[in-house]
């Protein structure tokens, strides 16, 4: 089973990719949104000892646990479900869409769950620290 930090540093590492892509491939930027959200729902799931083996089960746990923070991470995935199987909707996904999903479906889903791991102790930081030079 990952660790918070490892899901932590793959949300990370997605988010970089999306500010990457998402000028050239809206589309596939979304997809990586999606990822993100994924990402940090399974460092919540890892502080309780969980590890959710695939969507449905994610899905479920969300849902049934987590309301305030099921309707984004629905959006999510339904947005990437568009651009991975032209699923309900509009191919047509712009930079400028991508962009608001990050801002108005991640950033609340995220900042939601920041606030649950922080009220539930100290969250393990997983950011590099960098050297001091020396003299």
């Amino acid at each position: 089973m990952p660790s918070d930090a490892e899901h932590r540093s793959a949300y990370e590492h997605h988010l970089t990719v999306f500010e990457s892509i998402v000028d050239e491939h809206p589309d596939w930027a979304v997809v990586v949104l999606f990822y993100c959200a994924v990402q940090m729902v399974e460092v919540m799931a890892a502080a309780e000892s969980l590890h959710n083996h695939d969507h449905a089960m994610r899905n479920r746990w969300v849902k049934e646990r987590f309301s305030s923070i099921w309707g984004h991470y629905r959006v999510l995935q339904q947005e990437s479900l568009k651009t991975r199987y032209l699923e309900g909707g509009d191919f047509n996904i712009t930079t400028a869409r991508a962009r608001n999903l990050r801002q108005n479906r991640l950033a609340p889903l995220i900042d939601d769950i920041e606030a649950r791991l922080n009220a539930r102790g100290p969250v393990i930081e997983t950011k590099v620290k960098k050297p001091v030079a020396t003299k």
